[in-house]
């Protein structure tokens, strides 16, 4: 009887566990809905081909088809889904309102980016050439001598050329895209819109620098543009009471890599080494070479002439070079305007000092730079901007002057 009355309890309590589990999962199949529509662009009202559907919070989801078309399984009664491509706002609405047509628009701030191209600007949806672009901000921000140090390693495919360590005359100009001729060819620099050195610019007066790598800007500047174009935007004043600012620094430099000479001994016995192969004999003899190697053995009399040779080691690089040199620049800028003329006025004074001890080794740059932005009734912009430079090169010893050399109705610059 026990036994009996076991049993029966048993299966008793494996079907009511079979009930309640057939129970909750029609419950779960009551709480879930499957999800169709199909996503189109909201102004071509084209189907949208791989647009990612995802029930919000979860890994459910689905792409649309090449009709647009998508389905989504066992979507939560109460989810939110989310639709997302490239190029477009994210759109999230409840599940309960996803049917028949999806819209989606454009992102406008990707899409409304400006970019200086040609003689003008684009956004850069509207661009189909190769174009760099850097702020002037980032360039001031480097302790460089000149503008096209500080543009080293912002801008792919533009390489500085760097052919001395001398104060003043680090760069010799770029190369976008490496060498494309066996002439020498140099890229085309326009400042506002007038051909220019961009060594004489002040990087903290420099709004931002554009670069066209490819064969298109030839449509617009010719064959000068065949190894590229390099447009420099450069700041002006806004509407309001004048505003002064101010930057500058002080920089220590010292030298990174310098040569490692070998002892003066060491250093003879090869040179007996290489005298001996050409003509059969050495230099010196051993005993000479190790008058080298000894401190306290410095000065040695010769009975040919009467005169006394030195034997002292000593090292030339470390003789004629500096532990240290020191460089610092100040930029001071006023800028303002009214709604008719807009203006800024800068200044710059740029000291380096270079690493040799016993030679004039140093250069020095002092610019004085105005804009002047007039608004004409007719919606027109004309700007001009004369500006002064000084500098003083080591090399030569003189000063240069760089006075305002170009003339545009549209801009004035420096070159």
């Amino acid at each position: 009887m026990r036994l009996k009355s076991f049993s029966i309890a048993f299966w008793l309590q494996l079907m009511i566990g079979c009930l309640a589990l057939l129970h909750s999962e029609g419950s779960y199949a009551q709480g879930t809905q499957n999800v169709t529509g199909t996503v189109l662009d909201a102004v071509t009202r084209e189907p949208m081909i791989g647009v990612s559907v995802m029930e919000k919070g979860t890994s459910n989801g689905a792409v649309t088809d090449l009709d647009g078309r998508f389905v989504l399984q066992q979507v939560r009664r109460g989810a939110a889904i989310v639709f997302s491509y490239v190029g477009y706002v994210d759109l999230e609405m409840p599940a309960s309102r996803v049917a028949g047509e999806i819209l989606m628009t454009e992102d406008d701030k990707t899409l409304s980016e400006v970019v200086v191209v040609g003689y003008g600007t684009q956004k850069r949806a509207n661009l189909s050439g190769a174009v760099s672009a850097v702020d002037g901000d980032k360039l001031a921000a480097k302790p460089s001598s000149d503008v096209l140090s500080a543009m080293q390693g912002e801008l792919p495919g533009v390489a500085v050329l760097r052919n001395s360590g001398e104060p003043g005359s680090e760069s010799s100009g770029l190369r976008i895209r490496g060498f494309s001729s066996v002439n020498a060819t140099s890229a085309l620099v326009l400042i506002d819109g007038v051909e220019g050195d961009l060594a004489l610019l002040n990087a903290d007066d420099i709004e931002s620098i554009s670069v066209l790598k490819d064969a298109s800007a030839c449509a617009i500047y010719g064959a000068r543009a065949a190894s590229g174009v390099v447009l420099v935007t450069t700041k002006s004043g806004t509407e309001g009471k004048p505003k002064i600012s101010y930057s500058g620094y002080y920089a220590v430099n010292t030298p990174g890599n310098m040569p490692k000479r070998l002892p003066a001994w060491e250093e003879q016995q090869w040179i007996n080494l290489g005298r001996y192969n050409q003509g059969g004999s050495y230099e010196w003899n051993k005993e000479k070479t190790t008058w080298v190697a000894n401190p306290n053995f410095n000065y040695y009399p010769n009975n040919n002439n009467g005169r006394w040779e030195q034997f002292t080691a000593t090292n030339w690089v470390d003789e004629g070079t500096k532990d240290y040199s020191d460089q610092t620049n100040h930029s001071v800028s006023v800028s303002g305007g009214t709604k008719s003329v807009h203006y800024l006025l800068s200044g710059n004074f740029f000291y380096k000092n270079g690493m040799l001890k016993y030679t004039s080794n140093w250069a020095s740059t002092c610019s004085i730079s105005r804009r002047k932005t007039p608004r004409p009734p007719t919606g027109l912009e004309a700007s001009s901007t004369p500006c002064m430079g000084h500098a003083h090169d080591s090399s030569s010893g003189s000063p240069r002057k760089h006075p305002t050399s170009v003339s545009s109705p549209i801009a004035e610059t420096c070159r």
